[in-house]
């Protein structure tokens, strides 16, 4: 064990200590917390701008980028993390009751990530809740994400009973959110996510429910996606709110945003929902929250980004991690069967890591699925190579599979390179994976047509992450 590791736990209840004092400063503000296993950093965005973007009456902060153990308290006292050296942590220890001193920020609404990767403290959701407890909780999925920590607690070996236990005990922690708030508190979940619901019903907190599922109205559900439409120049949303939620008379039923220059998925719903019912709740209007989600909402680089590539040609980026992959190769084929403008289909695709035992099955369950429609697969990573590559070229000698070009790629930089050799005007490249050791944002470096928007526009470009990825 080394010194790191003989100092983490003490330094997580000496940060924990520093932030629950900082937290004592402004104990108007409510606390929104938000789980789930994709979306928690576009809801967070979603919110901040649904309530006005600190441009209204509320006073908004929220912890972009620090949803963990360490990130959490941090973020609280106003720290934030350099290289993760010993020196430093160091650091940031000594800054802390500096900070409490110092720091005298204030806030209406704290929106904060609840990120675990792990049944077991300091990574799971009982630790979070001993930092920080939320009168607020958004529950939006729960999905085979950074499941490897949950695997040893599985005994199944068929391998859909292992997946479903390993959804469930995913769920069950997530859920461990809902159940610890009080009754005067809300929670906000999505109806369409069994488990979650399953796990999370019996809290004593006041429910609101989100639903993307129009075709099925027989769940009672406070909000409820009426429409959705995508192209490459805008996404549009419909939503039908409930009679039991209070509006202006003024204000009819249906509410619908169209939030030009991105492009959204059907599964960004949920998102969109958590906002909206929060701002309801929290006394906006329906035009109000309109108004400024159509004002206001962005999406973070590398995840559902469309950037102009060379030739004429489109990238769908969601290069951040490689969740939500199955609803990114949905929306990159709506588009390619909806928009015009698209004349072929291509992708980058990475590895999906930290999956556990469930590795081998997500990723021949993404080789089905990119056997159609797509024209030419480059893919990056041992996993990639190792599950999807035979599936795919069994289809391809087959006559199975639209696939015309297919490659595989040790590092995504190659596989940039690949692709520009063979870009056509009207391509779109969809590009996903997870981050560690991928890096696919290096490969969409070589095809966007103005290089120089290189660090505004892809993710991980900040000096610490440039640094790792030149080790």
């Amino acid at each position: 064990m080394n010194i790191k590791q003989k100092l983490s736990p003490f330094a997580l209840a000496y940060l924990r200590f520093f932030a629950r004092l900082q937290l004592q400063k402004n104990r108007q503000a409510k606390i929104v917390g938000i789980t789930g296993s994709a979306g928690k950093t576009s809801c967070q965005l979603a919110i901040l701008a649904a309530l006005g973007n600190n441009k209204g009456r509320l006073k908004i902060k929220i912890n972009k980028k620090a949803n963990s153990e360490t990130g959490i308290p941090l973020d609280i006292l106003g720290l934030q993390v350099k290289n993760y050296s010993l020196n430093d942590w160091l650091r940031l220890m000594l800054l802390a009751p500096w900070q409490l001193l110092t720091n005298w920020q204030h806030f209406d609404v704290y929106v904060v990530e609840m990120g675990i990767d792990s049944p077991h403290s300091p990574k799971n959701m009982d630790y979070l809740l001993s930092i920080i407890q939320p009168q607020i909780a958004i529950l939006l999925n729960a999905k085979l994400v950074h499941s490897q920590n949950f695997d040893p607690l599985i005994k199944e070996s068929d391998p859909k009973k292992r997946e479903q236990a390993l959804l469930s005990l995913i769920a069950q922690e997530k859920s461990k959110l809902a159940l610890s708030l009080a009754k005067n508190a809300l929670l906000i979940i999505n109806r369409d996510d069994q488990l979650l619901w399953q796990f999370s019903q019996q809290s004593v907190a006041e429910i609101n429910t989100f639903s993307q599922d129009n075709s099925n109205h027989t769940q009672d559900v406070d909000l409820r996606l009426h429409d959705w439409q995508v192209d490459l120049d805008a996404s549009q949303f419909s939503f039908e709110i409930n009679k039991r939620i209070k509006l202006n008379k003024a204000d009819n039923k249906i509410l619908s945003i169209k939030l030009n220059n991105v492009v959204l998925g059907q599964h960004y719903a949920p998102v969109l929902a958590s906002a909206i019912l929060l701002g309801l709740r929290l006394g906006l209007s329906k035009n109000e929250i309109k108004n400024n989600l159509e004002k206001y909402f962005i999406v973070e680089p590398g995840r559902s980004s469309l950037l102009k590539a060379q030739k004429n040609s489109y990238i769908l980026d969601s290069s951040y991690n490689a969740s939500g992959m199955l609803e990114m190769l949905d929306l990159a084929k709506h588009l390619a069967n909806k928009d015009q403008r698209v004349k072929r289909l291509l992708a980058i695709l990475g590895d999906m890591r930290e999956l556990g035992e469930e590795t081998a099955s997500l990723h021949q369950q993404v080789a089905a699925k990119i056997a159609e429609d797509f024209s030419e697969i480059y893919l990056v990573g041992p996993l990639m190579k190792r599950y999807v590559q035979p599936i795919l070229q069994e289809k391809i000698k087959a006559g199975a599979s639209t696939v015309q070009k297919l490659e595989t790629f040790k590092d995504s930089r190659l596989a940039g390179e690949a692709l520009l050799k063979n870009l056509q005007a009207g391509d779109l490249i969809l590009v996903k994976g997870s981050q560690n050791e991928i890096y696919l944002e290096n490969a969409i470096e070589f095809l966007l047509a103005d290089k120089t928007i290189a660090k505004k526009v892809l993710c991980r470009q900040s000096a610490y992450w440039l640094a790792v990825k030149n080790q």
